[in-house]
């Protein structure tokens, strides 16, 4: 119940109890280890995380759900949080306890999404794909995966369907503030920057609701974009200079639909 009202210390707190208790319980000491690794990891005490959720491997007949749910945390840990900067080395390491995670069960979509997003990292395109596509199988209305989908038809330089894949995570989730970055850094890269500013103005109002730890703060950035593109567009050298717009324009996006079939094209 704390956990869930994001009270982190008073649900520490009580998980620690919890292992002293020798009452029945309905989790055992090895979930409410992983609940313990996932509060540390949540607060950005990631070397705390780290040990616990190598402790609760370490121990021998782990059940699969608990052993797959660790190995992805603990991956995710090498991938994104253990250190600020970009170490293809921790990714590389991320990689097989991802991979462990989804084979020992295959079922969960967050463990596929962050394979694909380590994937991704290193560049190998067809085999994020195909993680993500099993992520979008089990967890279709996951607005973070259809980010990372569009994020990668961008970089494979497909804007209609990176344009499409923003979509679906916006429509899944309107408040995804990279979601409205990305679209917005797509139709700037095609030329509309009127469409990119409202996107931008839309992830800086959003950027300024979040409160919790691991976000990154684009507000700087995306306000000195907002600010630049609103002299281009009121400069007298582009007035009256049209522009064909490749991709459909902002307001039209209300006429597109949540398309879980996007990724078809890739088998």
């Amino acid at each position: 119940m704390f956990k869930n009202k994001n009270d982190f210390n008073a649900a520490l707190k009580h998980f620690h109890l919890a292992l002293l208790d020798t009452a029945p319980s309905s989790l055992s000491p090895l979930e409410i280890r992983f609940h313990i690794g996932h509060l540390y990891e949540v607060q950005g005490k990631f070397n705390l995380a780290k040990d616990m959720y190598e402790t609760i491997l370490a121990t021998e007949s782990v059940p699969s759900k608990v052993r797959a749910s660790t190995l992805r945390q603990l991956g995710w840990l090498y991938h994104s949080s253990i250190s600020s900067t970009i170490d293809i080395h921790r990714i590389q390491k991320a990689e097989p306890l991802l991979l462990e995670s989804v084979q020992t069960d295959p079922s969960n979509g967050q463990s596929w999404y962050f394979l694909g997003r380590c994937y991704s990292a290193q560049n190998k395109v067809n085999e994020a794909f195909l993680a993500y596509r099993q992520s979008i199988d089990r967890l279709d209305r996951n607005a973070d995966t259809w980010c990372s989908i569009g994020v990668l038809y961008q970089h494979q330089h497909q804007p209609m369907d990176a344009l499409q894949a923003y979509i679906c995570a916006v429509q899944i989730d309107s408040q995804h503030s990279a979601a409205w970055t990305n679209l917005g850094i797509l139709y700037e890269q095609n030329l509309q920057p009127a469409d990119a500013m409202v996107c931008y103005k839309k992830a800086v109002e959003l950027s300024r609701n979040l409160d919790g730890e691991g976000y990154y703060d684009p507000i700087a950035k995306l306000q000195a974009r907002i600010k630049a593109i609103s002299r281009q567009l009121n400069s007298k050298s582009d007035k009256g200079a049209a522009h064909h717009s490749s991709l459909p324009q902002i307001q039209e996006l209300g006429d597109y639909r949540y398309q879980p079939s996007l990724l078809a094209k890739r088998r």
